[in-house]
């Protein structure tokens, strides 16, 4: 076999040897920021459930959803001819599995009738869920108070706080906007429509969650 020497100079060596510890280097480095690459803000998003996904509830349009971060427990109620409750388990992604467990069943005694872009809102310190208005078979201005909603401590059950139609009601509509006041107890709520009649108005709701 024939030897073949290549001769390098000193100079051409130490650019070589530089060279491969850039590389080296850069590679240290793009896997040391991989765990953190997102650190500075950038959203991102994660599907943690796949679109049709077994055990899901059914699809759905115009549900409203509220969020315990205690139990990271998000609560969803309705949508078009639905008047079911799920709450997703786990629901940041964070600390297990997410997964959906039906903690009211469709058409269920003493549910609300059947709604879609109705408004939601949660008091925490309650577990409770209000809901306001939203189209099914009539446009509602009712009221409706959901129980140990995120489905601990208890069955979740539904009161008819304020009545289809009471006297001193704001008008029924769809997709109006609402917050809660958790130390006031009192929904707020703004705005909404009736498809061809747009509202601009602001209604409080007192004693909302309906705990003494």
């Amino acid at each position: 076999m024939r030897r073949v020497q290549v001769i390098v100079s000193r100079k051409r060596a130490l650019a070589i040897i530089l060279a491969l510890a850039a590389v080296i280097g850069g590679i240290a480095a793009w896997l040391a920021f991989q765990p953190t690459r997102f650190a500075d803000g950038t959203p991102v998003w994660t599907s943690t459930i796949v679109d049709g996904a077994a055990g899901s509830p059914p699809p759905r349009l115009g549900p409203t959803a509220g969020y315990d971060a205690s139990s990271n427990r998000m609560m969803v109620f309705g949508g078009a001819a639905y008047n079911d409750v799920w709450v997703l388990s786990n629901a940041n992604g964070l600390g297990g599995t997410s997964v959906w467990t039906n903690t009211v069943a469709q058409g269920a005694a003493g549910s609300p009738p059947p709604r879609s872009i109705h408004t939601a809102v949660y008091d925490a310190a309650s577990n409770r869920m209000m809901v306001f208005g939203g189209l099914g078979s009539s446009i509602y201005n009712d009221v409706w108070v959901l129980s140990n909603a995120n489905g601990l401590g208890g069955t979740p059950g539904w009161t008819n706080t304020v009545a289809q139609g009471a006297a001193g009601s704001p008008l029924g509509r769809v997709q109006p906007a609402a917050v809660y006041d958790a130390s006031g107890k009192r929904m707020i709520l703004f705005g909404g429509d009736i498809f061809t009649t747009y509202y601009n108005d602001v209604w409080v709701l007192s004693n909302a969650n309906a705990t003494p």
